[in-house]
């Protein structure tokens, strides 16, 4: 005798193997969105705590300032050279 399980059982087993791994992927993704985000807090506020710290403030402010110098000789040397360049245009064109 040939004990093949039918069509119909196989179905069964396949249709419950299916939910239990859905089961088990839900379960999983509770659990993890739930873990995620306590450690996303976590880093978050920790984050904050460093960039609300003194001494990352006087960085900040020192980085600031000097960006702020920086931008100001670069505009001044770019309007220099294109006073310079405009001259050099206006006396070759008479």
């Amino acid at each position: 005798m040939n004990q093949r399980a039918s069509p119909a059982r196989c179905g069964k087993g396949i249709a419950m193997k299916f939910v239990i791994f859905a089961a088990g992927v839900a379960i999983g993704y509770i659990f993890g969105a739930r873990a995620g985000r306590k450690s996303y807090e976590r880093l978050r506020d920790t984050a904050r705590k460093i960039a609300d710290s003194p001494p990352m403030q006087n960085v900040s402010s020192s980085v600031g300032d000097l960006a702020g110098s920086v931008a100001d000789r670069a505009a001044g040397t770019i309007s220099d050279a294109l006073g310079s360049a405009e001259k050099k245009i206006d006396g070759s064109a008479g």
